[in-house]
């Protein structure tokens, strides 16, 4: 049996769009519970379209990775498969199917495919060269190893398209789990709003139980629709926020912590050139970055 949970906001065009292509998944798919968190909730006009069980669940806090944890509480034990989608996502329609079956072949416990964004030429990222890419690595912001999770807290992604099923480090939040080896794992419950590096977080955790695999060929369409998700300055502060969370989850080293801050001081000098030298870029940006350490000052000074 194979659940999806779907935490929405604010997004009903694209949670449309999403059951229609879940519908059209080759097989596999029994339940979908929809964990909605929006201003005016979404409606079901008519539930008898749907070749699953559909359930809507509305709740007042605004927070995927909280919307996700309360998917998870209302599961049964007979839950064999687990998994999450973004409501702003398109699903090949073999996706969710390839998936349990790459958990089956390589006895893991996570899997997740690529995720693209077909209005972006740039949505697959490359290995880092020249001169800027050695930048990247010196900073610890890059790497030549797919699918890694660095010291400094960055995640690396699968960077093509086809080949075998790779293990990797951490796994996107569009992901499939065999539900009784996470079935006590939560996400980060005060990561408010779109939950930047909740999934990074979650999969890092969940890695310590058993071995986490991407298989390069099965995609789904991300649109990264722009309701809801934290943009500019807001967003390179979440990201400095939320990526220490994860660096203090690895071992109590020093060499971690440096890399962290290493990587944020990069990110900066990164952000602060791209506003003077590309065109319609803009240095205030880069403020996120101090910004980060601020919020994570006044949450260490607060009672």
């Amino acid at each position: 049996m194979i659940t999806v949970i779907i935490p929405t906001c604010n997004r009903p065009v694209e949670l449309k769009t999403l059951l229609e292509k879940i519908s059209h998944q080759t097989k596999g798919v029994a339940r979908v519970l929809i964990i909605d968190s929006s201003d005016n909730p979404f409606r079901i006009v008519s539930s008898n379209r749907w070749t699953f069980d559909l359930s809507i669940h509305h709740v007042t806090i605004k927070s995927a990775a909280v919307q996700r944890n309360i998917g998870i509480e209302m599961l049964s034990r007979d839950c064999e498969y687990l998994c999450f989608l973004d409501d702003d996502v398109e699903p090949h329609p073999d996706y969710i199917y390839r998936l349990v079956d790459g958990l089956e072949k390589t006895k893991g416990i996570g899997i997740s495919g690529i995720a693209l964004n077909p209005t972006k030429r740039d949505s697959l990222r490359t290995k880092p060269r020249g001169l800027y890419g050695n930048l990247q690595r010196f900073f610890g912001l890059d790497s030549i190893r797919d699918g890694a999770l660095l010291k400094s807290g960055i995640n690396i992604p699968i960077r093509r398209y086809d080949g075998e099923i790779q293990e990797v480090e951490w796994l996107i939040g569009c992901s499939v789990w065999k539900f009784n080896a996470i079935s006590d794992l939560r996400f980060e419950s005060d990561f408010m709003g779109q939950s930047l590096s909740e999934d990074v977080i979650f999969s890092h955790r969940a890695r310590q139980r058993g071995r986490l695999f991407v298989d390069p060929t099965v995609h789904l369409n991300h649109s990264e629709s722009e309701i809801g998700r934290p943009k500019g300055i807001e967003f390179w502060s979440m990201w400095v926020i939320n990526r220490k969370r994860l660096v203090d989850l690895f071992d109590k080293n020093t060499l971690y912590l440096l890399s962290y801050h290493f990587a944020n001081f990069g990110q900066f000098l990164s952000l602060i050139y791209s506003g003077v030298f590309v065109r319609g870029g803009s240095t205030r940006q880069a403020l996120g970055i101090p910004m980060g350490y601020v919020r994570l000052i006044r949450r260490r000074l607060s009672p």
